[in-house]
């Protein structure tokens, strides 16, 4: 499982693909497909809220996936509003995000004592302070009253700041940059582990299980989810959402294998293609449509993906990977599963050569053209493989290489008749072609996705 980094508040988008983050919205400032609360900041509120600004929090937790809870809001007793009028437009918002079950991001500074009381008279779902600087004692007391607390440790920290940090429960406890950014991320998770002689993995661990049941109400099960999860169970699903997969090759089989992937609720995809939609693969191909000729496999499918779960952390390649790209790739990342879908020999050997050599698990997508036949489409490992002509090519290429196991393969035993194949000039590795029917290219992407899909379940167990 790839476990992120949470930064959990901040006021910009900072971070890579490793690092989940929240960014705080205020009111309408424009949103992005980041994950977001959105909520009336002390500072620049200075009356009470109009009822569309209410409804503006109420829609965009109710509507949009990417806004986990409402916040920052709360009291400032240095800046902002009379702190009575803080506390009217504080209770305005809390009373949406009780009606809503939505969780909140309290700002407060030095009035601690209304907002204890305010919990206890309103809190209804979880309350985080966040960026909280001061003792262990108030700390002690907030984690009473049922507050989490975010933290932003970092290299010039105070006696008191340290000794709060060494004493706050861990499943209680977020770290975030907020807006500061002069530490980055990754080293306040090392500083805050270092004070506590944890280790930085058990730290990330257990943020991210305190991020799940914080935002639980969004995060746990989407409701898109919802018949998935009724089949295999919450736990199977979370381990989907954790998953993630690397697909090579987007034509009719990836493409198809995508789809299934992303429909199934697997969390972080890095796509390649550096191909374009041709007038010839609309009888077979997801994205292929008379209007989308010319445009790029891999936005078009990019686009398609988020718009099916828009929590999808999603990487796309809009380019043919030279071999040394894809050995870094494959070494630097740690991917559940690589899915080959390359039709064209020479890139899928380098494929699949680095998935074997860094020990990640492969599925790899035999010759789909020349058959008609679903019955006759088997899963093995590729030494197994009968009657598919690609799939001998690969065999002999993949023993060159001293390479004999570690290779699931989709293939078909039908015989491809030889009246179907053509050959090309060359172009972006592929030599030949067979002809095609629109629901084997399908068929093998939805057979790859299932056995994925399935294993990674399985390994949870």
């Amino acid at each position: 499982m790839n476990v992120p980094f949470i930064d959990f508040h901040n006021h910009n988008i900072w971070h890579t693909d490793e690092v989940l983050e929240v960014v705080s919205v205020h009111g309408h400032q424009q949103k992005q497909k980041k994950y977001y609360t959105i909520g009336y900041h002390p500072w620049w509120t200075l009356e009470r809220l109009a009822e569309s600004q209410l409804a503006l929090l109420s829609e965009s937790y109710a509507d949009d996936p990417f806004c986990l809870g409402l916040g920052e809001f709360g009291l400032d007793n240095l800046k902002g509003a009379d702190l009575d009028l803080q506390e009217e437009i504080f209770i305005q918002q809390i009373e949406v995000a009780n009606q809503l079950s939505a969780p909140v991001i309290v700002h407060c500074v030095r009035a601690y004592d209304r907002m204890i009381r305010l919990r206890a008279n309103y809190g209804k779902t979880p309350w985080v302070i966040h960026g909280f600087v001061r003792n262990q004692v108030l700390a002690g007391q907030l984690l009473d009253k049922g507050f989490y607390l975010s933290v932003a440790p970092h290299e010039k920290m105070n006696k008191v700041f340290v000794e709060m940090l060494q004493y706050i429960p861990l499943d209680r406890t977020f770290i975030e940059t907020d807006s500061e950014f002069n530490t980055d991320i990754w080293n306040r998770y090392r500083i805050f582990a270092g004070l506590r002689s944890e280790s930085e993995d058990k730290v990330r661990e257990v943020i991210f299980e305190n991020f799940k049941i914080f935002f639980d109400h969004k995060w746990k099960t989407p409701k898109w989810c919802e018949r998935t999860a009724l089949l295999i169970g919450n736990d199977n699903l979370e381990q989907l959402q954790n998953a993630k997969i690397l697909l090579v090759g987007l034509g009719g089989v990836g493409s198809y294998a995508g789809e299934f992937l992303v429909r199934a609720g697997v969390g972080e995809m890095v796509i390649i293609d550096g191909d374009t939609v041709d007038e010839t693969n609309i009888n077979r191909q997801m994205q292929a449509l008379q209007s989308t000729i010319g445009m790029s496999k891999a936005a078009l499918l990019s686009e398609r993906f988020l718009d099916i779960n828009p929590a999808l952390k999603l990487r796309a390649y809009k380019k043919f990977m030279e071999p040394e790209d894809m050995e870094a790739l494959i070494k630097a990342e740690r991917f559940d599963y690589v899915l080959d879908c390359i039709d064209s020999l020479s890139p899928k050997l380098v494929l699949l050569k680095a998935a074997v050599q860094h020990k990640v698990k492969v599925i790899s997508a035999m010759g789909a053209g020349g058959k008609l036949d679903p019955s006759k489409i088997r899963v093995a490992g590729v030494f197994e493989t009968k009657e598919c002509k690609f799939a001998q090519t690969v065999k002999k290429r993949l023993k060159r290489e001293g390479i004999r196991r570690g290779i699931t393969a989709v293939y078909s035993e039908e015989i491809q008749p030889k009246h179907t194949l053509e050959y090309t000039d060359g172009k972006n590795y592929k030599k030949s072609y067979y002809g095609t029917i629109s629901y084997m290219p399908a068929l093998f992407g939805l057979t790859m996705a299932a056995t994925a899909i399935r294993r990674i379940m399985k390994a949870g167990q």
